[in-house]
């Protein structure tokens, strides 16, 4: 049987001396060990977990963690598909339940989806391409966060924490976790 300790020095997640230099936590080790705490203290067990699962406990345990990621992101992205019609001044406006004239179809719905790092507002060529699919072109994964995320639309790439999660959409539906 491993013990946390050493399977911690196996695969790099034991602190070292220079975790104390100011580099250090620039790292992506740190990162990882950042996360590996995270984990470790909402699921006491994960280690046990791991190695119960045999040569694929570690991917198993991936895949379950996945899941639940996706998860609770549809639960949030439908509680505020829900209500989002009653916060917004959408032009024209949008009827609840009327999918033709949702999502890139419609021209405010498009600005407020796009991911950030598109030009919705710009480029017809990006309109476009989202409203016809075309994802090879604009890809649209989960690192591809919508410009609604920041407050007044308004996304810096040099800044990326400057206003994100303020928009007041995201903010009105902000669940209460206890």
């Amino acid at each position: 049987m491993h013990s946390v300790h050493n399977w911690r020095q196996e695969v790099g997640f034991e602190r070292s001396a220079l975790y104390e230099h100011p580099l250090y936590h620039a790292n992506k080790d740190q990162k990882y060990h950042d996360l590996w705490k995270t984990l470790h203290k909402y699921h006491p067990d994960i280690l046990k977990d791991i190695i119960a699962g045999g040569a694929m406990g570690a991917t198993q345990m991936s895949h379950t963690l996945k899941q639940g990621r996706r998860k609770l992101r549809q639960a949030m992205v439908n509680g505020i598909k829900r209500h989002i019609c009653d916060w917004y001044a959408f032009t024209p406006p949008l009827v609840p339940g009327c999918r033709d004239q949702q999502g890139f179809k419609h021209n405010n719905c498009g600005h407020l989806i796009c991911p950030a790092d598109y030009l919705w507002d710009n480029d017809e060529q990006v309109r476009t391409a989202l409203l016809n699919h075309e994802f090879c072109k604009y890809p649209i994964e989960p690192c591809h966060l919508p410009l609604m995320l920041w407050a007044n639309e308004e996304y810096n790439p040099d800044n990326l924490v400057k206003g994100f999660g303020r928009n007041i959409l995201i903010v009105k539906h902000q669940p209460r976790y206890r």
